[in-house]
């Protein structure tokens, strides 16, 4: 085979363990650093065409990045209460609403970013990893979709991961290398059609899968 895995499951055990461990003690400071650790085992363990991936990123470039998504969030939420405050008064449920929007934008934001980052930092035979594309049109992207999967009562769901996973890989590269994504939408629709259907009587266990 072409790529190979090699990790152990009994490091990852351990690793999990002691970031876990170092995220209690810490009330989750360390949590960029677990997060890094993870990152540099699973990447050093996957070789393509014989050679290793490597990981340079830092759990203190991390810790910034969450820092700075912690801030501009605060700030939205301070900007959007205020608003709403103004305008619109005690509407509790409006306000539940219209904050969820912002939220959800900056977390896609913040997926793309997250990614982009990580593909930085990755690098096979000295070629690095990029995502071209831009964050803010694949936050549009996703509002759409997510606005599209509530019309249809969610069996829209299926089609909107799919697309979403192929907007994400089919902007990624190494060096000059594209990838590409194959995927069939139907065995996801099938998959999102049956535990939707299963949702109330399973209390909504069954959309774990």
């Amino acid at each position: 085979m072409n790529i190979r895995y090699t990790g152990r499951i009994g490091k990852i055990y351990w690793i999990w363990f002691t970031n876990l461990i170092l995220q209690t003690i810490t009330l989750y400071i360390y949590r960029p650093w677990a997060k890094t650790k993870i990152r540099k085992y699973f990447y050093s363990n996957i070789s393509i065409f014989g050679d290793r991936l490597e990981y340079s990123g830092t759990g203190k470039e991390l810790f910034k990045g969450y820092a700075q998504a912690m801030l501009y969030l605060m700030i939205l939420s301070a900007i959007l209460s205020t608003m709403i405050a103004i305008f619109l008064g005690n509407a509790s449920v409006i306000e539940a609403v219209l904050s969820y929007i912002p939220l959800m934008a900056l977390l896609y934001y913040a997926q793309y970013s997250s990614l982009r980052y990580r593909f930085s930092r990755t690098r096979w035979r000295g070629i690095r990893a990029s995502i071209s594309g831009s964050g803010i049109k694949y936050m549009w992207f996703r509002l759409g979709r997510a606005l599209i999967n509530l019309l249809t009562l969610g069996f829209a769901t299926g089609k909107s991961d799919l697309m979403a996973k192929k907007y994400l890989i089919e902007d990624s590269s190494i060096g000059s290398v594209k990838f590409k994504l194959n995927g069939n939408v139907s065995d996801l629709n099938r998959v999102n059609a049956i535990t939707l259907i299963l949702a109330i009587p399973t209390l909504f266990i069954s959309r774990f899968w």
